[in-house]
């Protein structure tokens, strides 16, 4: 700030000794370069005396409409917020602005340099940190288990169950789920078929023959992996019917029946109640 404040001095005096040299001076040059050194202090005064009025008054005369930055500051904060408001910040051209910006695009392509991938990374790194840091700190175990407590004791447990159950069937979501379960008995079952027949001979009566045991085993075992194996292939199986409407009697029990609810709650008062529970689940 000094050297910049001595450049505009030095060269004001430059100006003044260009203008004593040439004052009445009889060569033609001598009015030019008097007229030119005569400008520039008229300017470099003009200059000097209109900013430091913005912020003070000149030379400390109260000169009228001087220093007035400090008596209409209160004014021209007002001026700046409200333009800065109605031009800048009003929810049209935020919105205007934030519609002609693709965010997911350009996110996408600062992903996509070295930079953005450090810092991703080096972020991810810090936060995962101080997570696994700040966990460790009873403090803030303390703190967690108060709130989840807290955000628990608000749930109705039975009802949003039901919700669960309805958001399920809708689009036959719950089908699909039954569809990937019994494809997965249907290969458990064929995986494990000796383990089951040698559990089942030995808990068999002594008196059955072996033979007579294997028979009754072995046709069972194809029945139901036949079932199985129906049930996963046709959407319109009988049993898919009557799976859909246990589904929903159970989705409108949840959410209606008392007898539910109050089992619902104990559950949920047995869990909050139980410390240990609690301590196993925090150190996941």
């Amino acid at each position: 700030m000094r050297r910049t404040k001595r450049v505009p001095l030095l060269l004001l005096g430059m100006m003044a000794v260009l203008f004593g040299i040439t004052l009445n001076r009889p060569e033609p040059w001598a009015g030019w370069l008097q007229a030119f050194a005569e400008a520039g202090m008229v300017g470099a005064l003009a200059d000097w005396f209109a900013v430091v009025a913005l912020f003070r008054h000149p030379l400390g005369l109260p000169i009228p409409h001087t220093a007035i930055v400090p008596r209409r500051k209160d004014e021209i904060g007002e001026s700046l917020a409200r333009f800065v408001a109605e031009n800048f910040l009003h929810p049209d051209v935020v919105k205007a602005k934030l519609e002609s910006i693709n965010l997911a695009q350009r996110g996408a392509q600062w992903l996509k340099t070295e930079e953005g991938r450090e810092q991703v990374v080096s972020t991810s790194v810090s936060i995962l940190g101080w997570v696994s840091h700040a966990w460790k700190e009873e403090g803030v175990r303390k703190f967690l288990r108060r709130f989840s407590r807290h955000q628990i004791e608000n749930i109705d447990f039975a009802p949003l169950l039901g919700n669960a159950l309805d958001w399920l069937v809708q689009d036959g979501r719950h089908q699909k789920v039954l569809t990937q379960t019994l494809r997965y008995a249907v290969i458990l079952l064929h995986d494990h078929r000796e383990t089951i027949r040698g559990n089942v001979q030995q808990e068999s009566p002594w008196w059955l023959p072996g033979f007579v045991d294997d028979k009754i085993v072995q046709q069972m075992l194809d029945r139901i992996e036949s079932l199985l194996l129906q049930m996963s292939l046709d959407d319109d199986h009988p049993m898919r019917d009557e799976f859909d409407q246990a589904l929903q009697r159970w989705a409108a029990d949840l959410r209606h029946s008392p007898d539910l609810k109050s089992g619902a709650e104990r559950i949920r008062q047995a869990a909050l109640d139980n410390d240990d529970l609690q301590e196993d689940l925090y150190r996941l």
